[in-house]
């Protein structure tokens, strides 16, 4: 079943290798876990921005959450500062054209990925199964940035998740991922940051696995979607076989209730490899990040399944930096402190669930 998957994986894509952009210092980072402590500093950036404003989110909704926003880029955007927003639309393509048309008559420059109202039926359909833009990128007169699993919406608010606010030269490399144009100031110092970007291609895999290949003592990965490519699912049984502590932390629930069926078909494969794996039931935690040896992070949009490494436009921060892997590592062991630690043969799939899960995963790389 799997290689119809994989053959609908190569019908839906054309391959659009991303990039990894070379390494950027003199950065401060900020760790933000709460979805309220995320729009009310992303507001306030938005207000003292003197230059520019450029958005690219996957969910950029109509609730409350994204309301406080679009007024703020309003306001902003009567000012004369360049404001410029572009958003997949795919999961608020009902929304009220005049809902946005409030942004551009303000002089915003606003754009959908997918323009629904102007596809047919068939047309739409496909749109929802081929690229999608995963992002979430902001980025505030090219010197403050925010990066990672957060969207503009309620959801982001109320699930646990974590975004990083960049403020520095790798803003401009962030805001480089969107337009290419854009100039990059040369400077050196702390923090390291590096940024990778994947548009239907294999550079964020090839990243990754290079990660777990230099990984010596160990490799912590906090995901919601765990449907590995084969490539990354391999390097971390090997990692795991030479010694390395490898470690997975995922939601005991998903949102999406049949990626839960798809990631316990991985546990036992998993378990018998020497990789630890922790369900997380406190709040549904949204966030995609890895932390490895102590001096390496990774915080993006990026999920570890098929969609995302081979499909989707996604974006992710490579943080080289002792003191933030140390805290991230920190919190991962929090986390895990408060999940339940699976046990071998509780995932077996038995009965109906056998069939199940084949067939999803025959149709896994669409998700």
């Amino acid at each position: 079943m799997k290689k119809w998957g994989i053959i609908l994986l190569l019908c839906c894509c054309i391959p659009l290798w991303g990039q990894e952009h070379a390494r950027t210092g003199g950065n401060r980072l900020q760790v933000i876990r709460s979805g309220t402590e995320f729009i009310s500093s992303l507001m306030a950036d938005i207000v003292s921005a003197q230059n520019s404003i450029d958005l690219e989110y996957y969910w950029f909704s109509t609730d409350s959450a994204g309301r406080v926003v679009r007024d703020a880029l309003v306001a902003k955007a009567r000012e004369g500062v360049r404001v410029r927003v572009l958003f997949d639309n795919l999961v608020t393509p009902t929304a009220p054209a005049a809902y946005y048309d409030v942004l551009r008559k303000a002089g915003a420059d606003v754009r959908y990925v997918h323009e629904f109202d102007k596809m047919g039926p068939f047309r739409s359909i496909g749109s929802i199964f081929s690229m999608r833009d995963h992002r979430k990128i902001a980025v505030i007169d090219q010197w403050i940035a925010y990066v990672g699993g957060m969207n503009i919406c309620m959801h982001s608010v109320q699930w646990d998740d974590t975004q990083v606010r960049v403020e520095g030269p790798a803003a401009a490399v962030i805001l480089s991922t969107l337009y290419p144009d854009t100039e990059i100031p040369q400077t050196e110092g702390p923090v390291q940051v590096q940024v990778i970007t994947s548009e239907k291609g294999a550079s964020a895999e090839g990243t990754y696995i290079r990660a777990l290949r230099e990984a010596k003592e160990y490799f912590f990965i906090q995901t919601p979607y765990f449907c590995p490519p084969e490539g990354i699912l391999a390097e971390m049984k090997a990692a795991s076989a030479r010694g390395v502590d490898v470690r997975l932390l995922l939601p005991e629930r998903c949102d999406w209730g049949f990626m839960n069926e798809l990631s316990r078909d991985y546990f036992e494969e998993l378990l018998a490899a020497g990789i630890s794996v922790f369900l997380y039931s406190k709040k549904y935690d949204h966030t995609k990040a890895f932390v490895s040896d102590g001096n390496l992070t990774c915080i993006g949009s990026v999920n570890l399944d098929k969609r995302s490494f081979y499909i989707n436009k996604e974006v992710a921060l490579f943080v080289y930096d002792v003191p933030f892997a140390q805290e991230y590592t920190g919190h991962f062991l929090r986390q895990q402190e408060l999940s339940y630690r699976v046990q071998p043969g509780e995932s077996v799939a038995r009965g109906i669930h056998k069939p199940y899960r084949a067939f999803l995963h025959a149709l896994d790389p669409l998700f």
